[in-house]
Formats: structure tokens, C-alpha cells, sequence
């Protein structure tokens, strides 16, 4: 009996439910695929970033031609606001020398010429009062001294309620818009424009200083009719867009009609 027993004692184990132990190659062969993994993520990442750091040089290569052509731009455009700083002090110059020069030489239109055009005495009187009122400001500005007004029109009138306007007064009125774009722009004054008949035929010329020195604009007591009306506010409304030195605007008193 003992003898069968110990005969028997070698097959202990082999059965089927008995369990197996990893061998170590199996280990290994695991840790190897799990290393792989990590070095295909790293591999991933490099050739991306490799990607990027090739865009990247592409684009500031692009970023150094761009800002050669922008720093050659603007060293024409140096030269450009050079000559024309050159310009701008000549041109001014030789508008100080016009202005110190300047000698009004608009013949005045005596009151004849108002009476052969309908007029009577006393309205004749007041296109005499407006033309000396043009030329005292076209003097006015091209002088060394202060001004408070520059006025298209009159300050009073003796006898109309509205100055009518007359093309003939245009060289006038035009002289003292060339003193306001001669002016240097010290000190600070209106342009008033008063007691004046505005058609589209005044306000042409009136649009040319839009741009010019004064602070302030006044509009009084002025008459306008039908689609000239319109364009009296479009003035004013372009005067305050164009105008960087216009601070006030004082309306006062002015009439717009459809019928003449």
C-alpha cells in the first residue's frame, strides 16, 4: 500500500483546475508593448510639433519680408512728409509775404450803379455799408491784428429787412474767403454771415471756407428760397464736419420760404 501511494505522489498537481504562473517571457514581451505604445504617442507628438515649427518658420520668414516691405514703405513715406513739410513752409512763407503785401483792389460799385439796378437812395446806402463791410474784413485778415468777426453781409441795415444779394458783389465777398484761407489761424474769431438773401449762387463760394480758421459760425437773419434753403442747412451741417476748429454755432432768426 504505501508502496502504490508513493507512486502515485508524482502526479499531484497536473490536473485541470490546477492554475498556471506567468512565465517571464510573457513579462517582458508586456512591459515591451507597453513602452512601444509610449514611444508611438511620443513619435506622434514630435512629428506634429515639427509641423508647427516648420509653419512657424514659414510664416515669420513671410512676417520678415512683410516687415521689410512695410519699413522700405515708410521710408518713402519719410521722404514724401519731408518734401512736403518743405512745400508747406514755402507755400507759407509766400502767403505772409502776399498777405503784408496785400492791397485791396476791388473797385467799389458806386451808388449809381445801385439806382441804374432799381435800388433807391437809402437801399443803395446799405449795398454801399456791405461793400465796405467786405473790404475792411478782407484787410482785416491779412493784417497782423485781432479779430473778433468776419462778416458776409451786415451788421445792421437801414432800410431792407433782408440785403439783397447781387452777383456783382461776388469779387468782394471771394476776396475776403481767400483771407480766410490765407489766415494763420492765431487768435479766435466768428464768421458771421447776417441780414444777407442766400441763393445757391452765394453759398458756392461760401462753401469753399468751410475748412478754414474760425471757431465760430453765426447765422442770422438771413432769407433763403425754395431748394436754397436746403442747402443753407447742408452749409452749416458740412461747416461742422469739415471745420476741426468750430466750437459754437449760433442760429438765430433765419427764414426759409418755397414762394419768391
Amino acid at each position: 500500500m504505501n508502496k502504490r501511494t508513493r507512486e502515485e505522489e508524482p502526479g499531484r498537481g497536473n490536473s485541470a483546475d490546477d492554475h498556471q504562473l506567468p512565465s517571464a517571457d510573457d513579462g517582458l514581451a508586456a512591459i515591451l508593448a507597453q513602452m512601444q505604445g509610449r514611444l508611438d504617442s511620443v513619435e506622434s507628438e514630435l512629428s506634429h510639433l515639427r509641423r508647427e515649427v516648420t509653419s512657424l518658420k514659414s510664416e515669420t520668414s513671410s512676417l520678415r519680408t512683410e516687415n521689410s516691405e512695410l519699413r522700405s514703405a515708410t521710408g518713402r513715406l519719410d521722404e514724401l512728409n519731408a518734401s512736403l513739410r518743405q512745400k508747406v513752409r514755402s507755400l507759407s512763407t509766400a502767403l505772409t509775404v502776399a498777405s503784408r503785401n496785400y492791397e485791396h483792389r476791388i473797385p467799389f460799385l458806386h451808388v449809381g450803379h445801385w439806382i441804374e439796378r432799381g435800388y433807391d437812395e437809402n437801399q443803395a446806402e446799405d449795398m454801399q455799408t456791405f461793400q465796405e463791410t467786405l473790404k475792411e474784413n478782407a484787410l482785416a485778415l491779412r493784417a497782423e491784428e485781432t479779430i473778433d468777426e468776419v462778416v458776409i453781409g451786415v451788421t445792421e441795415l437801414s432800410w431792407f429787412q433782408i440785403l439783397e444779394y447781387d452777383e456783382s458783389l461776388l469779387p468782394q465777398i471771394k476776396e475776403v474767403l481767400d483771407g480766410l484761407h490765407m489766415h494763420d489761424g492765431s487768435g479766435v474769431f466768428d464768421l458771421a454771415i447776417r441780414n444777407i438773401e442766400l441763393p445757391d449762387s452765394l453759398l458756392v463760394p461760401l462753401s469753399a471756407a468751410l475748412g478754414s480758421q474760425f471757431e465760430g459760425l453765426i447765422m442770422e437773419n438771413n432769407l433763403s428760397y425754395a431748394d436754397d434753403a436746403v442747402r443753407v442747412v447742408e452749409f452749416v451741417i458740412d461747416t461742422i464736419g469739415y471745420n476741426t476748429r468750430l466750437d459754437r454755432l449760433q442760429w438765430l432768426n433765419n427764414e426759409g420760404t418755397w414762394s419768391e
